[in-house]
């Protein structure tokens, strides 16, 4: 009788997870927003939000004032809760914003960041009945 192949317990499991498909989302952003998000007029971002990175596509068509005072600018994103939060994770930090505390969830995620003169909070979400589109808000405090 001949040797017998006996594979380590490590490889096993590597095998079985990829047997079941279980692989790391890396999400989408940017592109094209489909025509449902209705996307309105781009207007501009005070000095202190000039060098916001946002992804290719987007628009940021609206502002207004919460109850405590602060501008809030609204907008578009092209792509996936995934890809937006992981856009801006790496994408602010590039542009002389520090990341702060956040959260994300299935239909949005969160984060507030600082730097270039602003203290803000992002936020990203689904719109309902709109595949492939996100809000975008952006809070100054």
């Amino acid at each position: 009788m001949g040797p017998v192949f006996r594979p380590a317990p490590l490889l096993l499991v590597v095998l079985a997870l990829s047997a079941c498909g279980v692989s790391e989302s890396k999400g989408t952003v940017g592109g094209t927003l489909p025509s449902c998000a209705n996307a309105g007029s781009a207007v501009d971002l005070p000095d202190d939000l000039s060098k916001l990175p946002l992804p290719t596509g987007s628009v940021i068509d609206h502002t207004r004032k919460d109850a405590a005072g602060n501008a809030i600018y609204g907008g578009y994103v092209a792509g996936d809760v995934k890809g937006a939060k992981d856009y801006f994770e790496r994408e602010l930090p590039k542009a002389g914003y520090e990341v702060g505390e956040g959260d994300s969830e299935d239909h949005e995620a969160e984060m507030e960041f600082d730097g270039n003169g602003a203290e803000a909070r992002l936020k990203v979400h689904d719109v309902d009945g709109c595949p492939g589109a996100l809000t975008l808000e952006v809070a100054t405090t």
